[in-house]
């Protein structure tokens, strides 16, 4: 009987772990590729390692991506990377929302690292949602959003120009986690471009 227990005790940690490998208690990530527009374009893509999102209402949400780690962002440890920040301002509804390159509903801000400069990168784009904000995970696409450099730290050459950013992702909800990375990342590309900037508002 002990020994049953145990097995039926192991079974069913084997089964949490695949779980959580699924994605069914709040797995994050993705991926959103940046190209630039010009005759040769630059590529910036990868795995996101971070992906978390704040809840506002059922329209509205605060998207945080980076290809560095949550942890690092948290504590204000800033290597050569990009954060992306995503904010959603209303929802499509199906049946009622046209999808085409010329809708949006998200604004897309884009800082790139590197040494010690900075580059930030302003636009807009389509998020379609396949979740509903407020739950433990989110996720969705943005397609065609075109962004465009619009601040910069003396030392940062843009190889992108204007660009395209699509993918898709799965956000794991994190309000704390979104307010502690804006107090880091405005510190920090401030302290960049020399002069106060909020990448994320609070």
């Amino acid at each position: 009987m002990a020994a049953f227990r145990t097995l039926a005790s192991l079974l069913a940690a084997l089964m949490l772990y695949a779980m959580a490998g699924c994605g069914l208690f709040g797995h994050s990530g993705g991926q959103l590729d940046v190209v630039g527009m010009n005759d040769a374009p630059a590529r910036l893509s990868g795995e996101l390692k971070t992906a978390i999102y704040r809840f506002r209402d059922t329209n509205t949400a605060t998207f945080v991506f980076s290809d560095l780690p949550l942890d690092d962002l948290k504590s204000g440890r800033f290597a050569n990377g990009r954060i992306i920040c995503v904010d959603m301002a209303w929802r499509p509804k199906a049946g009622s929302t046209p999808v085409d390159r010329t809708a949006t509903n998200c604004t897309v801000r884009q800082v790139i690292l590197t040494g010690d400069a900075a580059g930030v990168y302003d636009g807009a784009g389509f998020l379609a949602p396949s979740d509903k904000a407020g739950n433990r995970s989110f996720g969705g696409s943005i397609s065609g959003a075109v962004l465009r450099m619009t601040e910069s730290s003396d030392g940062f050459h843009d190889l992108l120009g204007t660009a395209e950013l699509n993918g898709s992702f799965t956000a794991h909800r994190d309000d704390g986690a979104v307010d502690q990375v804006a107090v880091r990342l405005n510190t920090e590309v401030s302290r960049r471009l020399g002069s106060l900037f909020y990448v994320l508002g609070y």
